[in-house]
């Protein structure tokens, strides 16, 4: 198993809407962890609401000392064909950065 360019959380933190792959694991009814990979994002609970690229269900905001709107602290599902997100559910436990898209070699 090659786990170079993986970063252990919560070790290491993403900046807050960076989308990132994620590791995280399931346990199943043995007790046993399988491990899955996904796109996600991280919030740290400093993002405003009105400042996110995302829309943003009343659930996960919280209202803040200072007046504001801010996104709860945890890692989101990123999607890239809507704008709104849903919490990862599981245990995550490492992230890295996204390789670039593929780009042909005569487009580059």
């Amino acid at each position: 198993m090659d786990n170079v360019g993986w970063l252990t959380f919560p070790m290491f933190i993403p900046e807050p809407e960076e989308i990132v792959d994620i590791t995280y694991r399931v346990k199943d009814i043995n007790g046993k962890y399988h491990y899955h990979i996904a796109r996600a994002f991280y919030e740290d609970g400093t993002v405003i609401d009105m400042n996110s690229k995302y829309t943003w269900d009343d659930d996960f905001l919280y209202y803040a000392y200072d007046g504001e709107y801010h996104i709860k602290l945890g890692w989101f599902e990123a999607s890239a064909f809507r704008d709104s997100t849903g919490p990862v559910e599981y245990e995550v436990v490492a992230w890295k950065y996204c390789d670039d898209p593929y780009v042909p070699e005569e487009e580059q």
